[in-house]
């Protein structure tokens, strides 16, 4: 399992508009999962859980792809702390949505596939 460490940092807070805030992380990797949606394991501060990382929205400032992460049942800032994402199976590919409805409804589909294919 390939795994990335970095610093959530703040992105454009569309994920916590839309009720599932993600992590930003600012990162130097080598090797990148490829794009995509993937279930992971996050740990910040020592506590560990399931999550999903999207990998490849953008570009960052580096040229690495950006990686954001919702963490599961997890609720409280993570800003500025350091985070350790670990892939564990690739979900789908990136896909664009026309309105913001069909992103919630695939984002509530890889949750429930997430907690399906690794319960906790």
């Amino acid at each position: 399992m390939q795994k990335i460490c970095g610093r959530i940092i703040r992105g454009k807070g569309e994920g916590r508009k839309l009720g599932y805030p993600t992590a930003n992380l600012e990162y130097i990797c080598d090797q990148v999962p490829e794009p995509g949606v993937w279930i992971c394991r996050g740990t910040v501060q020592g506590m560990e859980s399931m999550g999903l990382a999207v990998i490849g929205m953008w570009s960052l400032p580096n040229g690495s792809p950006s990686l954001e992460v919702y963490l599961l049942d997890v609720e409280r800032d993570l800003y500025d702390q350091d985070m350790e994402v670990i892939f564990v199976k690739k979900l789908r590919d990136l896909k664009k949505f026309f309105d913001v409805k069909s992103l919630i409804k695939q984002i509530e589909q890889d949750i429930e596939e997430a907690r399906r294919l690794f319960p906790v």
